[in-house]
Order: structure tokens, then C-alpha cells, then sequence
């Protein structure tokens, strides 16, 4: 690799992940209708992450909507840890939601299934262990195989984090491909 040094290829690997990780990261998120729960957000984003945070091991679960259709929650438990604020039924078109979970035994796993206009499913799974600062998170499509142009699954992303105060946090998001 003549002309290549190492260091420009590490760097350009480095952006190639990041964009991966990202793939909205240049959309600007304030356009983004902001809602806690089912309610407009406000100033209540603040208040749900000081309700995660008094518990010492909360997450906040952020959805990002980029799409131009209503994902509509089919289903979702918690199987460790209790729902603070449970995810909202539906999420608006080019909108935000935050809702969150506390462990009451040192973990939270839980799981949300939303659908889009095509029925079909994405599972949201959420992993939080007490012993590790960033959470796990992962979104599983419905595996149907469709050839229709316009009925490609939505393009998804799922990152940890961590929000203000030491709160774990994941932020999954959806867009159209």
C-alpha cells in the first residue's frame, strides 16, 4: 500500500463504523417532535431522567422516529426490572419518545414489538446489568422476504449511551431505507 499510511486507514475504518453506528447522525434531531411517554415532552424529559437516576440503576430508552408512518407498539414486557414509564403505544411520525425502566434486582430485560405500515415487526430488546455502566440494546426485524420496492424494511440503529448523571442510556431509531 504505497502512498496509505496506517494511520489513514484506521482513521477512515473509524468513520466507516461511525456512519454505521449513525446512519441518521447528520439529520438534525431538533426537528424531531419530542414526546415523554404519550405526552408532548416539555420539560418532563428532565423530570423522567431524575426519576431513572434516583434509583441508581435506571436506563432511558430513547426511540427515534425518522419515518413518515405511525410505528405501533404490538406488545411489550419486562421480564427483570419494572417499567418507570412504559414505552407509548404508538410513535409518531418524525418524533422522539422517551420512556425508561428501574432493575430491582441488579438487571432490567425487557422487550418492545412495534409495527409499521407494512405489518411488520421490529423487536426492540433492552439489556441492563448493574455490574456494566452501558447497556445492551438490539433490534430484531421480522425476517419475511418481500421484493416490492416499497415494502423494504425500515433501515434501524441501536446505540449506548450514557444520558446526564451517569444514566445508561439507549437510543434505537428507525428511517426509511
Amino acid at each position: 500500500m504505497a502512498g496509505v499510511s496506517t494511520v489513514d486507514s484506521s482513521k477512515q475504518l473509524a468513520e466507516d463504523v461511525e456512519r454505521l453506528l449513525s446512519p441518521r447522525a447528520n439529520e438534525n434531531d431538533a426537528s424531531l417532535l419530542s414526546f415523554v411517554g404519550a405526552l408532548p415532552a416539555g420539560g418532563l424529559v428532565e423530570h423522567l431522567q431524575a426519576s431513572l437516576s434516583l434509583s441508581g440503576q435506571g436506563l432511558l430508552v430513547v426511540i427515534k422516529n425518522f419515518t413518515t408512518h405511525t410505528l405501533t407498539l404490538e406488545e411489550c414486557y419486562i421480564s427483570q426490572g419494572v417499567w418507570k414509564l412504559p414505552p407509548p403505544s404508538g410513535l409518531s411520525p418524525c418524533s422522539r419518545s422517551y420512556f425508561g425502566a428501574i432493575a430491582m434486582s441488579e438487571q432490567i430485560h425487557a422487550r418492545a414489538t412495534f409495527v409499521d405500515r407494512n405489518c411488520r415487526r421490529y423487536i426492540l430488546s433492552v439489556d441492563r446489568s448493574s455490574s456494566v455502566s452501558i447497556p445492551n440494546g438490539k433490534i430484531s426485524p421480522n425476517q419475511i422476504s418481500r421484493t416490492a420496492a416499497e415494502d423494504l424494511p425500515l433501515e434501524t440503529c441501536c446505540v449506548s449511551g450514557v444520558a446526564r448523571a451517569g444514566l445508561a442510556q439507549l437510543t434505537f431509531s428507525f428511517s426509511e431505507t
